[in-house]
């Protein structure tokens, strides 16, 4: 990693959240944020509150992943990222939703990404000259362990590239065309800005993505209220849970 000139420094000891968790999980839309935390067994813990968003940590049990969320867009999850990671964060497992650029993916598919296409314009500040305009990675162990699994958990997904904006409402059939030229699978607006800040910050980071919506055939196909959508939802936050579960193990002292 770079040596770090900012001026601004995302640490506050002052501010610090009690629980010492290394696993974090990312969520992006407030209804997931809902549903894991109940899921995860964190509702009763008094959430740490840090710019519009929440940390939720069980400070009797640190090797436990914490919550966080709601957010969207690369910028605002990256000022996120940088403040979990200065608090001891050291992995990163990112959930949120996706626009299909692919007729073989539909709504309700779930989406592993295995690099991302920046459009966005935060990760050329965490890339070097070589890399910017170039795709951003994920963890492979990371990665990996979530490709796994969904394997044993028989769920099924889709392994490629996505394409990150930051300008929902100018995804034109010409941009689609390029991107799906490209091999994205699909368009979100956080990923490749999150895997950009997580390589430069020397973290592990990867992402689950539910399909909410289509772009592919350059007119919009919605599904935010269909069961599909709904189950996808329900499906990664398991394989979510799984997997920190599996990280508690190899964490806990």
């Amino acid at each position: 990693m770079e040596k770090d000139t900012a001026v601004i420094k995302p640490a506050n000891p002052k501010h610090w959240p009690s629980c010492h968790n290394r696993t974090a999980v990312m969520v992006s839309s407030p209804a997931d944020l809902k549903d894991i935390v109940k899921q995860a067994g964190l509702s009763g813990i008094r959430p740490h509150v840090f710019m519009n968003s929440r940390m939720y940590c069980d400070p009797k049990t640190p090797a436990k992943a914490c919550i966080v969320g709601p957010f969207t867009g690369a910028p605002y999850a990256v000022m996120l990222l940088e403040t979990i990671v200065a608090w001891g964060i050291e992995r990163v497992i990112f959930f949120g939703w996706c626009g299909s650029l692919c007729e073989d993916v539909g709504i309700g598919d779930m989406i592993i990404p295995a690099y991302a296409l920046p459009g966005e314009g935060t990760s050329p500040h965490y890339c070097s000259a070589s890399e910017k305009s170039e795709k951003t990675l994920p963890s492979g162990e990371l990665n990996s362990l979530i490709i796994d699994q969904c394997h044993e958990m028989d769920l099924s997904c889709h392994i490629g590239p996505v394409w990150t904006t930051d300008a929902v409402f100018r995804e034109t059939p010409e941009i689609i065309e390029e991107y799906q030229e490209m091999g994205a699978l699909a368009v979100e607006m956080e990923t490749s800005a999150l895997f950009a800040a997580g390589a430069f910050r020397c973290i592990d980071i990867a992402a689950v993505l539910a399909v909410s919506d289509e772009l592919h055939s350059f007119s919009w196909k919605t599904g935010f209220g269909s069961n599909r959508f709904k189950r996808a939802r329900k499906n990664a936050i398991e394989l979510i849970l799984a997997i920190t579960g599996k990280l508690e193990k190899v964490c806990s002292p």
